[in-house]
């Protein structure tokens, strides 16, 4: 394997069944837990972001295209290209990278940029549509997540701050603004969200 990967993605309860995320739009698929590879597809000509399987059969990917979403029903053997719309099926414009799943149905997709805006599937990926965020998410477990972004003080200043929501992101609640250690809204632009190694959901390392 080539220095031109971008991301890994394992088919869940499979370990031996591999995706890797290359540059030029390249998806490559090992089969033997990583110890050789083979070309899989080129759904893109631009480079893969991410990969994510909510399941043994569906899975996603971003890549540096705007507005597209790959999506995968058979396992990663083929791969569709989703057109950004939201619910009402208006077209949506959006750059997104790091993909966060939840369960067997729920995922959500983060802008590459920080912000406050994500893209959300609550049905598989049967549709999309535009959700609140607090920044960047980490699902901790269950329907438990934390997200990292910011809240303006009393001079409107942003404030780094911890968040938390209980039922998959649909409400946030704020658990601590301006942590010990942190000094201010430029600690927020850590990508990838790896730089966060959540023990549970009051126990977190940043």
């Amino acid at each position: 394997m080539n220095g031109d990967i971008q991301c890994y993605a394992q088919i869940p309860n499979n370990p031996d069944v591999v995706f890797a995320g290359a540059a030029y739009g390249i998806i490559r698929k090992s089969t033997d837990g990583g110890a050789n590879w083979k070309y899989n597809s080129r759904p893109s000509q631009l480079g893969i972001r991410n990969i994510s399987f909510l399941n043994s059969d569906t899975g996603f990917a971003t890549t540096l295209e705007f507005d597209i979403i790959l999506k995968t029903t058979d396992a990663g053997n083929t791969w569709q290209r989703i057109k950004l719309v939201d619910k009402d099926n208006s077209p949506q414009s959006a750059d997104l990278g790091n993909i966060v799943v939840v369960d067997k149905l729920t995922a959500f997709f983060e802008y590459n940029a920080v912000g406050t805006k994500i893209f959300a599937t609550r049905d598989g990926g049967k549709t999309y549509q535009s959700e609140w965020a607090p920044g960047r998410i980490v699902h901790v477990k269950g329907d438990t997540l934390l997200g990292f972004g910011t809240v303006p003080d009393r001079f409107n200043t942003p404030q780094f701050t911890v968040y938390k929501s209980v039922d998959k992101g649909l409400n946030w609640s704020v658990v601590k603004t301006k942590p010990t250690g942190v000094s201010n809204v430029t600690d927020l632009d850590f990508y990838p969200i790896g730089l966060v190694k959540v023990i549970d959901s009051k126990n977190y390392f940043i």
